[in-house]
């Protein structure tokens, strides 16, 4: 990689390409990609969650996680029912065949973890994700949204 551009914002964006694409190699085979697959890993350690819920806690917009639940449940990975407590809320389930997915996915994700941090040694693969939850924690408690773009307050036009 050529060294002129080191800035934080371009080798982040740099890394987060390279982690994708080693994952969609590494998982062709299940055909599912990092968000559908973060969202099953949450489902299948909470049961019943509406999509605001699902949205919040993997850090993702509920429009998006809208959208990603409609595939899977096209695919039968997950199912929604209506809530007891609240006719308008869906609540998601992951299914038999969700969960199936899941632990298929867990030896191709070792693989593909292990290629992704090959060249570091094992101290250094935890400092690296000690250090990127450190600057991830920090700047969610400046923002109060880990998701949400830090905007500049714009001052009130007034009417003349």
């Amino acid at each position: 990689m050529p060294r002129t551009i080191r800035t934080p914002g371009h080798l982040i964006r740099r890394l987060q390409q390279v982690s994708v694409s080693v994952f969609h190699s590494s998982l062709e085979d299940v055909s599912i990609t990092p968000v559908q697959h973060t969202i099953l890993t949450l489902l299948a350690t909470e049961k019943g969650l509406d999509q605001k819920t699902i949205a919040a806690r993997a850090v993702l917009d509920t429009s998006t996680v809208g959208d990603v639940l409609r595939r899977l449940e096209r695919r039968k990975l997950v199912a929604r029912t209506g809530s007891p407590g609240d006719k308008r809320q869906k609540l998601v389930t992951i299914t038999a065949d969700g969960l199936d997915l899941i632990r298929q996915s867990r030896a191709l994700l070792r693989r593909s973890r292990a290629q992704m941090f090959a060249s570091l040694t094992s101290a250094e693969q935890r400092v690296f994700l000690d250090l990127v939850e450190r600057l991830l924690l920090s700047n969610e408690r400046d923002t109060g949204q880990p998701w949400q773009r830090q905007r500049k307050r714009q001052p009130l036009r007034r009417e003349v």
